[in-house]
């Protein structure tokens, strides 16, 4: 009887009891309480000093901490991938997470771009216009032997670089940035101008005067590399484009003007930008293909040519480019309009030879595989570029911020009357243009002058049908 007494007893306590998975709710629930009163006061201070720091308060705490996210200040959009997939887009908030865990040298893309927020700035105003030199002293000159005395005169320590100065990087939109340069000069009959492929270095040092305006483009390293082994390998030669060939010119193609990569410099555009020669093999060495060395002197290189340029044109972003950049030099955008080099006469190119002899040559469009898209998308790519993703990325955080300080109030429409004007140009001035190559082939060097502002050029082209548009537009709203 006493048993049976206590098995009763023992069932109902039990039956009395809430069932396991209850239990165990519960004692998650407590654990869970406990944690947010012993986190309370951590998270209170982690609320108040985000509240408490001002904008360049954080600013000046990030360049104290090279990890510490500055994103409050950035407008929520999208920017350009640096290289290893071509035209896509990263988002800000992908982007902007864990920004505290990244070392320098890490090569994946929200590294990179992480590491972008901390290299770029927002260019200031120039329009004061200072660099419009008006004066015929300049080692410059604006007829069609430009480029003669430009080289002529290169070592002219008296006079010294100044002016609207070009750092035309091959193959990174480099024939419209060149068409941009020449158009700002002759709209403003500015006189000293420079729209050649001469690497920066080449302009002596940093010392430029304030009677200069330094701009540049910068593109996918990705992108810039295959187009200038197809433009000026593939197109010139009668080598088959194969997936050995195009990766053999990504190793190993240095050329100073034509090459794919740098010697270890930490990317093409990265030397060619730089103020400053940049040491051979100090960033990358294939003895340890997926190494950035040094990455930390990398960084700084980068740093350092954000700061040395009044502007940074980036490819992918050209309308927005453009657009602010004339707002920085404090012009029309109808001064920075021009035609494409490529509308007309783009299954030819021209090209010029030893002894005077030139001829129009196929132009090859550039195509990737899946076998070279997968190295392009390799540690061994991005370790010898890791110097041009960080640039290509900083030039892009650079505009965003540029805009940002310009003011949407004012960008946008000017944004929106660019991509009117452009509208325009292409349905109606585009076509008439008479590029050095026709369409079939045939070099019209002479006829092309008629449209071009030089020639045996594809730049500048089309300008007197841009001119009479925009004239037509202001009188039709006046």
């Amino acid at each position: 009887m006493k048993h049976s007494q206590h098995v009763g007893a023992t069932m109902a306590v039990a039956n009395s009891r809430p069932p396991r998975r209850y239990r165990n709710w519960q004692a998650k629930a407590v654990g869970l309480c406990l944690g947010v009163i012993i986190l309370h006061p951590f998270w209170a201070f982690h609320l108040y000093f985000d509240e408490a720091l001002s904008p360049t308060d954080t600013k000046n705490a990030a360049a104290a901490h090279p990890f510490l996210a500055v994103t409050s200040t950035l407008p929520n959009a999208t920017i350009a991938s640096s290289s290893s997939t071509i035209g896509k887009l990263i988002p800000f908030d992908l982007v902007d997470s864990d920004l505290n865990i990244q070392e320098p040298g890490c090569l994946t893309d929200t590294c990179i771009q992480q590491q972008a927020l901390l290299l770029a700035r927002a260019f200031p105003d120039r329009t004061d216009q200072a660099w419009c030199i008006q004066s015929t002293a300049s080692n410059y000159d604006t007829d069609t032997n430009a480029a003669a005395a430009a080289t002529k005169n290169n070592n002219n320590e008296t006079e010294g670089w100044k002016g609207i100065l070009l750092v035309k990087v091959p193959k990174g939109a480099s024939s419209t940035s060149a068409g941009v340069a020449i158009r700002i000069a002759k709209r403003h009959r500015c006189q000293a101008y420079q729209w050649m492929h001469r690497m920066a270095s080449e302009y002596a040092d940093r010392s430029l005067p304030p009677q200069s305006f330094l701009w540049t483009t910068v593109r996918s390293p990705a992108a810039r590399a295959m187009s200038t082994i197809f433009f000026h390998v593939v197109s010139r030669s009668n080598e088959t484009a194969t997936d050995a060939f195009l990766k053999m010119h990504l190793r190993h193609s240095t050329h100073k003007h034509h090459g794919a990569i740098s010697l270890g410099q930490g990317g093409f555009q990265l030397r060619y930008t730089s103020l400053t020669e940049i040491p051979e093999h100090s960033a990358w060495n294939k003895t340890n293909k997926t190494l950035v060395i040094n990455p930390d002197q990398v960084i700084e290189n980068v740093r350092q040519t954000v700061k040395d340029y009044d502007f940074l044109v980036v490819t992918e972003r050209m309308d927005e480019s453009l657009v602010a950049m004339a707002l920085v030099m404090g012009l029309d955008v109808g001064d920075v309009l021009v035609t494409a080099s490529k509308v007309a006469g783009s299954r030819y190119h021209f090209a010029k030879f030893a002894g005077h002899v030139s001829k129009c040559l196929p132009t090859v469009r550039s195509f990737i595989s899946t076998d070279v898209q997968a190295f392009l998308d390799s540690n061994e790519w991005r370790a010898m570029n890791y110097g041009d993703l960080l640039l290509h990325a900083a030039a892009s955080r650079s505009l965003d911020q540029t805009i940002q300080r310009i003011g949407r109030d004012r960008f946008d429409p000017a944004l929106t009357e660019y991509r009117r004007f452009r509208a325009l140009e292409k349905e109606q001035c585009a076509p008439n243009v008479k590029f050095p190559c026709s369409n079939e082939g045939q070099a019209q060097p002479k006829l092309s002058r008629r449209s071009c502002y030089l020639p045996f050029y594809d730049f500048g082209c089309g300008y007197k049908c841009i001119d009479k548009l925009i004239e037509k537009d202001k009188a039709r709203q006046s």
